[in-house]
């Protein structure tokens, strides 16, 4: 997929819920605008993380 909005990351996180649905699960996240969208209802087996902004230190692709 060429790009990511809040639609395709619903799609992912309840997909991501499915996988094993009787497990808790936590997902790190960056700040992103499809991920901080207020329509975005998050199952409720996910936790979403969010990474501090401008923190290459957490974030290790950033480092390359």
């Amino acid at each position: 997929m060429p790009t990511l909005n809040r639609m395709l990351f619903q799609l992912f996180l309840d997909e991501f819920a499915r996988a094993r649905p009787h497990t808790r699960k936590v997902l790190l996240v960056e700040n992103s605008r499809c991920h901080t969208a207020h329509d975005l209802p998050s199952p409720p087996q996910v936790i979403l993380g969010f990474q501090p902004p401008c923190a290459p230190e957490v974030n290790p692709a950033e480092r390359v």
